[in-house]
C-alpha cells in the first residue's frame, strides 16, 4: 500500500521572496518552522511553498480551514501582498 501526505502551500515567488526577506529572522524564524502548526517551507519540483502538511488524508473542509490559516499566517508576515492573486496548491509529499 502507498501512503503519502498531502501539503497544502503557498508557491513563494520571487517578489514574496524580496519581501520576506525583508523580514527579520526573529520573526520569520516564528511563523517558519520544520514540523510545525505554523508555516513549514518545503520544494516541489523547482519551486519553494511555505504551507503545512495535512496528512494521510484531507477532507474539503479541513483544506478550506488550512488555507484560512495560511493565509492568515503569511498575512503577519507579510500584510501588503495581494494573496488572492496567488491560490494555494495541494500537493503529495
Amino acid at each position: 500500500m502507498l501512503k503519502v501526505n498531502l501539503f497544502i502551500g503557498f508557491k513563494v515567488t520571487d517578489d514574496f521572496a524580496q519581501k520576506l526577506s525583508r523580514i527579520p529572522a526573529e520573526k520569520r524564524d516564528l511563523y517558519i518552522q520544520d514540523n510545525s502548526s505554523y508555516l513549514t517551507e518545503t520544494h516541489y519540483g523547482n519551486d519553494r511553498y511555505l504551507g503545512r502538511c495535512c496528512g494521510e488524508l484531507a477532507d474539503i473542509e479541513s483544506l478550506e480551514l488550512s488555507e484560512k490559516n495560511i493565509h492568515s499566517l503569511l498575512a503577519k508576515l507579510v500584510p501588503d501582498y495581494p494573496y488572492d492573486k496567488n491560490p494555494l496548491t495541494v500537493f503529495t509529499i
